[in-house]
Parts: C-alpha cells; sequence; structure tokens
C-alpha cells in the first residue's frame, strides 16, 4: 500500500478554464505535455479522467461532450458531439491549444511508466469504460498496474471494476448531499451551507467499503473535515481530496487543510493524496518538509 502524503497533477497542470492566461495554454489540461511537465517538475503522480470514443478507444478528456473552451476556434463551429460519437483519429483532429490533442489512455500510461513510482489517478464517469481501462492495465502489468488508482463518484463503475478484477486500487469519491444532506448543498456550486456532517454520514460509506474493499475514500477539498481522516483511520484505508471544477491556483490553494493532511498521513492514515492545480507551485509553498 501506498504511505506518506502526496501531491498530484489535477489534469496535470490544472483545468484550462481560462484560454488567456499564457501558463494555461502552454500547458493544456488532459494533455501529455502538461503531464510530463508536472512530473518532470516534482509532481508524484497525475490525475486524469477517461471516456471512450465511438472505436473504443479508451482516451484522456474531462467532459462527456466536447466545449468551446477545450479546442480551437476553427473547430467551434463544427457541431460539437459527445466525445463517444467521435472515433478516435477523429477526436485527435482537435486542438486544445498549442496544438496539443486529446491522447488515448494508453499514451499516458506509456509516458507515465518512463517515471519511478508516481501515481495515475483515473477519475472515471462512463461505465464503458471499465473494461478498457483494465485491459490498458493488463498490458501495462507489473509493477506499473500497482500505481494506478481508480476513482469514482459513481459507485456502480467501481462494482463493475470489481467484479471484473479483484486487485486494482478502487476510491470511491463521497457526493456533498451524502456528508451534509441534500438540503444543506448549493444547487449551483454544490458547496455545502453548513459545516458538519449529517448523522450517520459514515453508514453507506462504510457498507460500500465492505463490498469493494476500498484503497481509499475521496472527496472534494471544500467537502473535507477531519472526521474523514477519523473514518479513514478506523478502516485502515488512505484519503484523497480533490479540489473544484475550476481552476484553484497556487496562492488560493487551501495550505491547512493540506498540512492537516501531511500530518494524519505520518500518524493515523496510511496515506493522503491531495489533487492540486500547479503541483509544482504548491509544493515549493509547502515546503522542503512535505
Amino acid at each position: 500500500m501506498l504511505k506518506g502524503f502526496k501531491i498530484i497533477g489535477h489534469r496535470g497542470f490544472g483545468p484550462t478554464n481560462n484560454s488567456n492566461n499564457p501558463d494555461l495554454i502552454e500547458y493544456p489540461e488532459n494533455t501529455l505535455k502538461s503531464f510530463q511537465y508536472v512530473l518532470d517538475n516534482g509532481a508524484d503522480g497525475i490525475e486524469l479522467d477517461v471516456y471512450s470514443s465511438a472505436d473504443d478507444i479508451a482516451v484522456v478528456i474531462h467532459d462527456e461532450r466536447l466545449h468551446d473552451h477545450v479546442i480551437d476556434e476553427q473547430k467551434q463551429q463544427a457541431g460539437l458531439k459527445p466525445v463517444s460519437q467521435y472515433a478516435y483519429q477523429e477526436l485527435k483532429g482537435f486542438d486544445l491549444y498549442k496544438n496539443q490533442k486529446i491522447p488515448s489512455l494508453r499514451e499516458v500510461l506509456d509516458l507515465v511508466a518512463e517515471y519511478d513510482e508516481k501515481i495515475i489517478n483515473l477519475d472515471v464517469k462512463d461505465p464503458k469504460t471499465v473494461p478498457l481501462i483494465l485491459n490498458e492495465m493488463e498490458r501495462l502489468g507489473k509493477p506499473h498496474i500497482n500505481q494506478v488508482i481508480v476513482s469514482s463518484y459513481k459507485w456502480d463503475i467501481l462494482r463493475d471494476f470489481r467484479s471484473r478484477n479483484a486487485h486494482i486500487n478502487l476510491v470511491p469519491a463521497i457526493k456533498s448531499a451524502l456528508l451534509f444532506g441534500k438540503g444543506n448543498i448549493e444547487k449551483d456550486t454544490y458547496k455545502p451551507l453548513v459545516d458538519k456532517y449529517q448523522d450517520n454520514f459514515e453508514k453507506p460509506v462504510l457498507e460500500f467499503h465492505k463490498d469493494i474493499g476500498a484503497y481509499a475514500f475521496d472527496c472534494s477539498i471544500t467537502d473535507y473535515t477531519p472526521e474523514l481522516i477519523d473514518l479513514a483511520a478506523s478502516q485502515g484505508v488512505g484519503l484523497q481530496l480533490s479540489t473544484g471544477m475550476k481552476r484553484v491556483s497556487a496562492q488560493e490553494t487551501e495550505y491547512d487543510v493540506l498540512q492537516e493532511l501531511h500530518t494524519a498521513a505520518q500518524q493515523k492514515i496510511p496515506f493522503a493524496i491531495c489533487k492540486v492545480d500547479e503541483p509544482q507551485l504548491v509544493k515549493e509553498n509547502l515546503g522542503s518538509q512535505f
């Protein structure tokens, strides 16, 4: 099992939701250039998103449907469809700024395999990708397969993974409504309106953990409270926190939470993973002890 405190790059260098920022254009989200950049500059791994193409190729892209903010102007007039309606070679025709293309999962796994002991966190939303991902992991082989962590808010996807593979590292992402109660979540932003979890929030989490043997628990950093450390510690599993949908710069990162998780990973839980934007800058701001 993984040990210690880890910082990994959320979609590589982070979401590209402001195309006027030269840094974001240089390292657009979920691209090989972005992943290589953060791995070369101290990140302990990468987080990425996986969907399937029309010809059953696992591709790395955040959204189910192509959007204007992640492709060049030349293609915006073409009428953007869901990723699943494009063949892989068609998807390769889109430009994600600076001539960066939508990569296949195979390309990303092969890139990370060139590094020693880097984490690969797959955020899976598309149930069709389950067999595709497992095929790529089998091709990757050991020891690299142990670096892969699969997380999802769609717990049925994780059940499918476990039914097909007894050893893959699975991490259920916990929805805000389960933690705080549906009435305590802001509709548009999904941010909690209260600062305390609802009673018995842990029951469905522990029941699901019993079903699949979770490797860690996961939630958004805006949903985190120290109760999750205690819950993970009680089960002997790790804890994983994610940034939000929109970019969070290194200056805006919640360092008090990261420091709390660092302490927990030394004293209470096997490991803590923080998915952040601008990971190399976050690590610099945290200091050498991290």
